[in-house]
């Protein structure tokens, strides 16, 4: 097999590099971090000057029209910069002229398994610039490289990757799908505590056994069901309604079925399964009683199905999940394997753009709100991704190319999932560790990673994930996230309000809601939506917390008293339209002068808070979302809590005191709204320098606040 390289790209010895980043030793990261896999990170270091290439993107440009390699590197650098980088005068300029080289990049053996090839350009200060990234196929039993079978490397295949199939649709592909299922199914034993049998069936479901696939009742049946999570994308005739319904139990043709639902069925079918679960189709679309209640056992159908199919390509419901593969996945460039014993065997280059597994979690399904739990809860996972399918489940991921993937935070991975599931705290134990919390103590310290005891961090990063993704109705704010409350409650015991938990409410208390750029700055509040208090009442982007993590150091200024929640169902863990917290905390009242109104001149109260109020409320939503002004409005604000890292007196501690701004309600004498967050920072004074603004404010109002029962809506 002739293998058209240059001069230079000839002396390229691909097994020799990986041979020796494989042997690299490895140096520990991530053991004290609780967020960690349970396994400890091996991280190894690139060998990024392996093999000179050539000098500067010119001569690679050249050399690209008769050398395979140097036409994959070129063509990975054209994808990923505009024009105007590789016109003549560019390529001749600065990075561009300097030496190519040839190396693996840095990867950890426990989330990435294998070493990966990268094409580097060294830049100024110790920068590396990366021009392209690629993957080692072997040639084993794949459909795409069949013709070059007889060429398989005999050692080390443990360095390369399985090749990809040309379509995700062929027959061999679908049969390694289902093989990596039967494999879970018969083998694993962290995932053996799910047995799909016994699960409840959902009320209604597809059979795809009849020529023509039907809507059917659960009932009382005792068969497993797979689940789909999609996009639907927009409007479509094709759901179930009163009028529809007949002609759905009747039957119809596969072909009448919109792309991603009719190829969720041939996956169905390929994996030996009678039964799937799609909600357009097995919910009524026009009946809110019927949404209401089915939107309630969501949850239950995702953790029952035996496997949820992941449309990870596809952004709508006429796209579909079965396709040809892009032509950068497939082989690019062959390459002789020169092993030891003077046999030449072929291995083959392809671009790396599905290498991490970020690439899957960034896809169109993971910018839905929904998806989240879906496929959370779920199992296991059959990802349909644009150039490759990942199969996960408690013990992991594997892709279709062959890597062994492991999650790099701790609430994606379903192996945490399940332990949540499996292990409730019990009573004794919860007051334990509320004793243990209200003195500071940082749970990790005396507690095994990871462990339902340390879900704070889990559930704000949970709510971070979900508040950056999109729902098509701002009242599934709190249902959609209703199944993973459920979850951390049942390992917990700690009490959900409104997407809040009761056992740090306080801190919970401290959000903000970043502004979605999409959006017109003013909104009409949902009243039903949330408590105004709940990061789910506001319209916006990603929530941040002013504390994310159990190795905080907290002092809480306010103290609750009472909690009153108004759910609209009788499932605690779904939409809420009313709430009340009482707290006892550092209370001001700041005057009456709207504090979105333009400054006109320095107020008489309070100059330098109002002013940073001011600032404040310009960047973020919730202000002009929920202000509902009134003649003689008052607005104040109260002390929440402090909060800081390592040792409170040191040069570097910078302690962060959290306040709620709120205002007053005039149908509710004596209640307040809250409007805003903001933090002011307190400097450790070790050394004399003059005050920074925040000290300034917090000089100005520290006279000020009194102690008092604080009613807030």
């Amino acid at each position: 097999m002739a293998i058209m390289l240059c001069s230079v790209c000839t002396g390229f010895n691909v097994r020799e590099l990986l041979l020796k980043a494989y042997a690299q030793n490895p140096s520990s990261f991530g053991v004290d971090d609780p967020s960690s896999p349970p396994s400890v990170r091996n991280f190894r270091s690139g060998i990024t000057h392996f093999f000179k290439q050539h000098t500067g993107l010119l001569q690679l440009r050249l050399s690209a029209s008769s050398c395979k390699l140097c036409h994959c590197i070129w063509e990975a650098y054209v994808r990923n910069n505009p024009p105007n980088d590789y016109t003549d005068y560019a390529l001749g300029r600065g990075i561009n002229f300097r030496q190519i080289f040839i190396g693996t990049a840095a990867w950890d053996a426990t989330l990435h398994v294998q070493p990966h090839l990268a094409v580097t350009q060294d830049g100024d200060r110790g920068a590396v610039r990366v021009l392209a990234n690629f993957e080692r196929d072997r040639v084993q039993g794949c459909e795409l490289i069949s013709t070059r079978l007889g060429h398989e490397p005999i050692d080390h295949l443990e360095l390369l990757a399985r090749s990809i199939y040309t379509h995700s649709g062929s027959p061999e592909c679908l049969l390694f799908a289902g093989g990596l299922l039967e494999n879970c199914l018969n083998h694993h034993k962290s995932c053996s505590s799910h047995n799909a049998k016994l699960s409840e069936f959902p009320t209604r479901l597809i059979d795809t056994g009849s020529v023509n696939p039907k809507l059917v009742n659960g009932n009382e049946r005792r068969e497993v069901y797979v689940a789909l999570s999609y996009c639907w994308g927009g409007e479509t005739a094709f759901t179930l309604t009163s009028t529809t319904e007949q002609s759905f139990r009747a039957g119809q043709h596969l072909d009448q079925f919109p792309a991603t639902l009719r190829d969720a069925i041939i996956i169905t079918r390929a994996l030996g399964i009678r039964y799937i679960w799609i909600d357009a189709l097995c919910i009524f679309q026009d009946s809110d009683q019927d949404w209401a209640q089915e939107a309630g056992r969501m949850r239950a159908v995702y953790q029952g199905a035996v496997v949820t199919l992941a449309a990870a390509c596809a952004s709508n419901a006429h796209e579909g999940i079965l396709r040809e593969r892009q032509e950068s996945t497939l082989p690019q460039c062959c390459l002789d394997w020169r092993a030891d014993d003077a046999t030449t065997a072929k291995v083959f280059l392809r671009s790396g753009s599905e290498l991490w597994d970020e690439n899957f979690h960034q896809s169109i399904l993971n910018t839905r709100g929904w998806t989240l739990q879906e496929t959370l809860l779920a199992p296991r996972t059959l990802w349909f991704g644009q150039q490759q399918l990942v199969f996960e489940c408690a013990e992991g991921s594997v892709s279709e190319a062959g890597r062994n993937i492991c999650i790099a935070e701790m609430y994606r991975s379903k192996g945490y999932i399940q332990k949540l599931r499996g292990q409730p705290i019990p009573f004794w134990r919860r007051r334990l560790l509320t004793l243990l919390r209200s003195f500071n103590i940082p749970l990790a310290i005396l507690l095994p990673v990871p462990s339902p005891y340390h879900a704070l961090k889990a559930k704000i990063q949970i709510i971070q994930n979900y508040t950056s993704r999109h729902l098509s109705k701002s009242t599934d704010a709190l249902p959609a996230l209703s199944g993973l409350a459920s979850e951390f409650y049942r390992a917990t015991g700690d009490t959900y309000v409104a997407g809040l938990w009761k056992s740090n409410i306080v801190e919970g208390l401290g959000w903000a809601r970043t502004r979605r750029e999409t959006k017109p700055m003013a909104q009409p509040l949902v009243n039903d939506l949330a408590p105004p208090w709940s990061w789910a009442s506001v319209l916006g982007s990603k929530v941040f917390f002013g504390t994310n993590s159990q190795f905080d150091r907290i002092i809480r200024f306010a103290k609750v008293l009472d909690i009153t929640i108004h759910n609209i169902t009788p499932d605690p863990f779904e939409a809420v339209n009313r709430g009340r917290i009482t707290l006892h905390a550092p209370f001001l009242d700041i005057g009456t002068n709207d504090l979105f109104a333009k400054l006109r001149r320095p107020s008489s109260i309070y100059p330098n808070l109002r002013a940073e109020l001011h600032k404040v409320m310009q960047s973020v939503d919730e202000y002009p979302q929920k202000h509902r002004g009134y003649i003689g409005q008052r607005f104040a604000i109260i002390k929440l809590f402090k909060k800081w890292r390592g040792n409170e007196y040191s040069r570097q501690a910078s302690k962060h005191i959290y306040f709620l701004l709120l205002e007053s309600i005039e149908k509710e004498p004596g209640y307040w709204r809250r409007i805003g967050c903001f933090p002011l920072t307190e400097e450790a004074r070790v050394l004399k320098r003059a005050a920074t603004s925040h000290e300034v404010i917090l000089a100005e109002i520290r006279p000020d606040l009194t102690r008092q029962v604080v009613r807030i809506f």
